[in-house]
């Protein structure tokens, strides 16, 4: 009645709880890398924003002050994506400087913020 053990192998029981860990281990890492991969995109996408609020504060700082017009203007253009739009407002301040605000958008984006660039100019020609 003395039976022996086999030692040398792995029993039922422990390559379940093997092949159990080594999965939820491969669920966990594969989530980290899809959430790193919708921060990267997202950050790239904020950054493209930042870039098209930058080009229309330059292209404000360039026209005669003569010709800057006060108010808000809708503005999308055909090498922005489809769904990026600017709203920018130039107001002409009491102290003589125009305030240029450009306010950039997309439609499509959950979770990211709009960007908004905000600077003055001088009332006279640049």
């Amino acid at each position: 009645m003395n039976r022996q053990r086999n030692n040398h192998g792995m029993t039922l029981l422990e390559t379940m709880v093997f092949v159990a860990l080594w999965g939820l281990l491969a669920v966990t890492t594969m989530a980290a890398l899809s959430q790193s991969s919708i921060t990267c995109s997202r950050a790239a996408d904020r950054s493209d924003m930042v870039m098209i609020a930058q080009a229309e504060i330059e292209r404000l700082r360039h026209v005669p002050a003569e010709e800057l017009i006060e108010g808000e203007q809708e503005l999308r253009r055909e090498e922005w994506p489809q769904d990026v739009a600017a709203k920018i407002e130039t107001r002409l301040r009491p102290d003589g400087t125009w305030l240029l605000d450009v306010l950039v958008t997309r439609a499509t984006l959950e979770g990211v913020q709009p960007v908004r660039l905000t600077t003055l100019r001088l009332g006279d020609a640049s």
